[in-house]
């Protein structure tokens, strides 16, 4: 079986893509509403930055291309940041050549957030100057509105090596150029299912092929150099959440149960491992640590992408998979020590 192991090298952030497909109306920006993860996993973080003046800067539920605000100079004092304040990171933008990770935006930003197939709203993102560099390499801004959406904070989405728990982070997106965005549809219809029997044989079948062997502890609270080889059943493989798509693709988060071991090794097939099958038996690995998120079409071209949230080998990130899977483009961060 094929496997792609979508390695992260020592950059802080990562571009590993390709073109797209040519019928893409709409140059957009893709991005995240975030917690600031450096205010969470550094102490140096938590002295707000000083309020500076910056130049720079209702969608709705509908099929129709919606116009979304460009940045433009507004010549207003920027909220002062707190320690619990919220990011936009603007990660990936659609140009006529394709996906490409999107440079730091140093302008005031309008954005529309995106919550399972339907826009929430709007939300601005201001540029602040910060006293310490931004974790994300694309850059980040200070998310202000009213009252933005919460959602229910869980670890799923904190991080291999943050010590807090994280809400969900919510897809946001906005136009390039003044071009207008097509509202965010989701035209291959991926949709969570409960697999049948069958499949989940085949998902199993397609864990064993990856996964021939593990190694477990005997005693609960063991550290992990007591860990030996050891066998493991159809019933210790537990399908973490299973996408279908209208043309019958899948992709499959799954990991084993009952790792007795005291820390559960977040490379191993203890984590959550990633599957796209094609089909019944044609399948593709694409890595661990990976949740999903979003799936929508935001450049207009009829296909949807899929959007993950990604934390392993000491970097966490966002993963964008478009072209029916077969390609995809990664921000990925390191958390400096501090």
């Amino acid at each position: 079986m094929l496997e792609v192991l979508a390695a992260i090298g020592l950059a802080v952030f990562l571009y590993v893509g390709g073109l797209a497909s040519e019928e893409s109306p709409a140059e957009v920006i893709v991005g995240f509403l975030d917690d600031d993860r450096r205010a969470l996993n550094s102490s140096d973080a938590t002295s707000p930055p000083v309020a500076t003046p910056v130049a720079g800067a209702k969608p709705t539920a509908s099929s129709t291309p919606v116009a979304i605000a460009t940045p433009t100079a507004i010549p207003t004092p920027i909220a002062t940041a707190t320690p619990t304040q919220r990011l936009i990171i603007p990660a990936f933008r659609r140009t006529a050549e394709g996906w490409v990770l999107n440079k730091p935006l140093r302008v005031d930003t309008e954005w529309a957030m995106v919550m399972d197939g339907k826009i929430l709203g709007k939300v601005k993102g201001a540029f602040q100057p910060r006293k310490t560099p931004c974790l994300y390499g694309s850059g980040c801004l200070l998310a202000v509105g009213k009252k933005l959406p919460e959602t229910k904070k869980s670890d799923v989405y904190s991080g291999e090596l943050s010590p807090k728990v994280t809400q969900r982070p919510i897809v946001v997106i906005t136009s390039y150029d003044g071009k207008p965005i097509p509202f965010a549809t989701n035209p291959d219809k991926w949709r969570t299912e409960t697999p049948a029997a069958d499949w989940v044989g085949r998902f199993n079948q397609a864990f064993r092929e990856k996964f021939a062997s593990t190694k477990n502890c005997a005693q609960a609270g063991e550290g992990p150099e007591k860990a030996v080889l050891a066998e493991y059943t159809d019933h210790d493989i537990s399908v973490r959440r299973s996408l279908v798509s209208q043309r019958g693709q899948r992709m499959v988060e799954m990991l084993l149960k009952n790792y007795r071991c005291k820390d559960v090794p977040a490379d191993g097939p203890y984590s959550a491992q990633l599957f796209h099958f094609k089909n019944g038996l044609d399948w593709v690995w694409l890595g661990n640590g990976m949740s999903f998120l979003e799936a929508g079409d935001y450049d207009g071209d009829g296909q949807s992408e899929l959007i993950y949230f990604m934390s392993r080998g000491g970097k966490d990130g966002f993963v964008m998979y478009y072209n029916s899977v077969s390609k995809f483009i990664r921000l990925a961060w390191a958390y400096p020590d501090e």
